[in-house]
This record gives structure tokens, sequence and C-alpha cells, in this order.
């Protein structure tokens, strides 16, 4: 627990530096320099290399961590080349699959914007390297070595797109060498975390079958087959979104839709950093039927989850008006406010909802999710062609809602039929008044507050936010101190109280 505890705390610290450095790129810097179609075909390549090297992987993430304690015990040294053997034949079936019917499968995109046909390339170029970055990463983790090829994949490239937005903005590439050294970034990545195994020497390469694959080797293929179509059902219900504004209604709402959908993510990284801790200690209480414990884990993580990002999501829908302005005027960026209104409520169902996926996936009852995902997939699918055929970027933002509750609202009533069990308590409610009674304050508050000084223009933006932003933080921490929601909270405000307020010792000379 110590090593997951201290990775935890160092991933989180290197998420939220690489958050701020990709907060700064795409909210502040790209939309000054590029158009939104060139914001948006930047997003497509991405999403669509990321779903293709998901199908390309085979598997291979799943079995990586599932039978690496079998390799280890028995020293046997064959996995990496299978690993290596089922990428390779993954993305040679799935890239030429792709490729021959190229012009059937991304016509959406080409229709709406012709231009992204002449990046064809990249996006074959970028799936090769996505799928071998994430294979380097499952390697390490199962070594237990996750800081540094964090470090890789989360500041690589940020502070590489951040050199290349100033290399463009200064006129010293155009957009098609910005493009093409965006997308290269990969390949630093994939070297960097190669090196760096080979740096731990862990680089081993066997030819040789072992007895451990030829035992096991049927379980390594259904367990991957399950991955394979878990990880990619995964990865479409995320980005399904994306991949449709950018084929039905074109790049310019995919930029709008991913600065919007890019602020709600920060909701998600403290709850990243509460589950990597709590799921361990989630799957030792339900492998040792300690049932108290697992419900003292799913209402803490629920009401624990709520705070943090309502605290969050509050704080960005009380400084929307007043942040949009940073960015050029007249180009449509406002319509983002119905993502993050819509996606952001999607995310606080989400949050308060607590740990009921890492309870069903450490039970007996696991293929439930397997079988959600497909359903939520499919509604993905269908909702999203819908509303955004009718509503736009709008769409996208009403697709997205129904989902999360659809998703949410499942796994609630599982838990609570298979197990007799749901996240809700009275801090629920506590934390709920909260944050309405903070929010509703502060926007009265903030109506108000419309500083604007002549000639000065970001000065006032900054003031604004500055004030704003302080005056939710100090009614949103003033509520919980009051109201204390959370035995957690408590504690936390204890600890602070602890560091400022020296309480008098019993023995000290008071004369």
């Amino acid at each position: 627990m110590g090593i997951i505890r201290a990775q935890s705390v160092r991933s989180t610290m290197l998420i939220y530096l690489a958050m701020l450095i990709g907060l700064i790129n795409l909210v502040l810097l790209m939309p000054q320099f590029f158009t939104k179609e060139q914001i948006g075909m930047t997003r497509t390549i991405l999403t669509l290399s990321l779903l293709l090297s998901q199908f390309s992987e085979m598997g291979a993430s799943g079995i990586t961590y599932r039978f690496f304690p079998f390799y280890k015990k028995q020293n046997a040294g064959d996995l990496l080349f299978i690993l290596l053997l089922i990428t390779a034949l993954g993305f040679t079936v799935v890239g030429g699959i792709s490729y021959y019917f190229r012009d059937f499968i991304f016509q959406g995109f080409y229709t709406e914007c012709p231009a992204l046909k002449e990046f064809e390339h990249l996006i074959f170029l970028a799936t090769f390297f996505t799928l071998y970055n994430g294979l380097g990463s499952y390697y390490c983790a199962v070594h237990l070595k996750t800081v540094v090829p964090r470090a890789i994949n989360e500041l690589v490239p940020r502070i590489g797109n951040t050199v290349l937005i100033i290399l463009f903005a200064a006129g010293w590439i155009d957009f098609s060498t910005y493009f093409t050294l965006f997308t290269a970034l990969l390949i630093c990545m994939v070297v960097l975390i190669w090196a760096y195994i080979i740096y731990l020497k862990k680089l081993q390469l066997s030819f040789k079958i072992s007895p451990v694959t030829r035992r096991i080797y049927k379980k390594m293929l259904i367990f991957g087959g399950m991955g394979l179509l878990g990880n990619s059902l995964g990865t479409l219900i995320s980005y399904i979104d994306t991949l449709m504004l950018g084929s039905l209604s074109g790049q310019e709402d995919v930029a709008v839709f991913s600065i919007g959908y890019y602020l709600i993510t920060i909701m998600a990284a403290p709850y990243q950093a509460i589950i990597a801790v709590v799921s361990p200690l989630l799957a030792k209480a339900i492998r040792h039927k300690e049932w108290s414990m697992v419900l003292e884990y799913y209402q803490k993580t629920s009401t624990n989850h709520f705070i943090i990002g309502s605290f969050i999501f509050g704080g960005i829908l009380i400084c929307f008006s007043d942040f949009i302005r940073l960015l050029p005027p007249a180009q449509g960026y406002e319509a983002s406010f119905s993502i993050i209104l819509f996606f952001g409520v999607g995310k606080l169902l989400d949050m308060i909802s607590g740990c009921n996926a890492e309870i069903i996936a450490y039970s007996k009852y696991y293929k439930f999710n397997f079988y959600l995902q497909l359903f939520v997939a499919l509604i993905c699918i269908v909702t999203n062609y819908y509303f955004i055929s009718e509503y736009g970027l709008n769409g996208a933002a009403i697709s997205g809602l129904i989902c999360l509750i659809i998703y949410n609202l499942a796994r609630y009533f599982y838990v609570k039929l298979k197990m007799n069990m749901h996240p809700f308590s009275k801090s629920t409610i506590k934390s709920i008044l909260v944050f309405a009674l903070a929010l509703t304050i502060s926007w009265l508050i903030g109506y108000f507050i419309k500083i604007n000084i002549d000639g000065h223009t970001y000065y006032s933006i900054g003031l604004n936010l500055f004030i704003k932003s302080g005056i939710w933080s100090i009614l949103f921490m003033s509520l919980l101190y009051f109201i204390k929601p959370s035995e957690d909270i408590r504690l936390f405000f204890e600890v602070i109280k602890g560091k400022f307020v020296k309480t008098p010792s019993p023995n000290s000379n008071l004369s």
C-alpha cells in the first residue's frame, strides 16, 4: 500500500501540472493562433488513433495485468514477446482493414472537412505509436514503475505542443509542419518509455514458448478477447461524441466541444486519484466478504467525490462568463457552455454514485460491466447520431448526459439488487445542500460584479475571475466547515486548524 499511495500522490501531482499546461495550450493559446477547424482536426486525429489502437492491442493490456504474476513467479521471459506479437498482429489486421476501407470509414470526416484527407497518413502513424506507447506503459505498471511513464505521457505531448504552438505563432512553421510534428510527439513518447524499460533492465525477450504459456494460453485468449471488447467499447463510449461531431457537424464544432469537455475533465482528476487508492482496499474487502467495509467505501467515495467534483464544477460555472472572454471574440466558443453544463451534471451524477463500477468489477458479477458497456455503446451511437443531426453541438451534450444517466442508474440498481447496498446517507443530503447554497449565493453576488477598466481588458477579466473564484471558494469552504457533510472533511479542517491554532499545553505556565 505504501507504493500505491506514494505513486498515486506523485501521479496526481503530475496530472494537475499536465492539465494546467494542457489548459493553457487548448483553451488559451490555440484559439488565438489556429482556426477552429484546425483545432478540431488535431482532436480528431488523436481520437481516431486512440480508438484504432484499442482495437489493435487485442486485449494486451488486460493480459499484461492479469497474467504477469504467473510469469514472474515462474521466471518465464516470453510474456513481452507474446505481447509484442499480439499487438503487431492486431495493428496489421486493424490497420490493414482501416486503410483498405479508409474512404468509407473516414468519408464523413472528409465531407465536413476536406483538408483532413491531406493528413490521412497521420491517423495510422499515430495509431501505431499510441499502441506501443500504451504497451510500454502497461509493462512499466506491472513492474510498479508508474511515475516516469506517467510523466512522459502527461508532460511530453503538452510541453511539446506548447513549443510547436510558439513556433507556429512566430511563423517559423506552417500548419502542415505543425500537424506532422504534433503527431510525431508520440514517437518521442514511445522512445522514452521503451528506453526507460531498457534502463530498468526489464526488456526480457525470450522467443521460446515457456511452460507457463502452454498451460494458460487458452485463458489468455479468452481474457484478451473480453479485454479487447471491453476496452474498445469503453473508448468508443468516451470518444463517440467527438467522432460523430467531426463526421456529422464538422471540425469547428469539435474544437468548441473539446474546450468545454477539457474543462470538465478537471473534475475527474481527484476522482481518479481517490479510486487508485481505494481500489485495492475495496478488492480485498470483497474478496474477504467484509461487506460492512465495502459499504463504508461505497458511501465515503460517493460523498467525497461529490464534494470535490461539485467544488470544481461550481467554480467553472461561476467563472465561465469571464473566462470565455479570454478566447477570441465572435468565434462561437461561448457555445461550449452547454457542454460544460450537461457533461458537468453527468459527471456529478457519476461521482455521487460512488465506486459502484469497481464494486461490480471485483465481485462475481464482473461480467455485468461488459454487458452494460455494450448496451451503453449502442445507446451512445444512436443518441449521438440523432441529437447531433438535429441539434449539432448541443446534441452531443444532451446525448452525453443521457448516457451517463443510464450508466449510473443501471450500476446503482444492480448493486442495490445483488448486494443490497447503496451509496447515499445523511452526508449526501448535506453535500448537496452545501453545493446548492454556495452556488446560489455566489451566482447572485457574482451577477453584480462587472469590473471593466477601460483599455485593460485582460486586467479586468483577471480581477473578475479572482474576485468571483474567491467568493465561491470562501462560501463553499465555510459551508463545508459548518455543515460538515463528511467525516473526512471534518478531519481535514481539524488538521488545518491544528497547523495554525496552537492549543495551550495543560502544563504551560499561565502566570
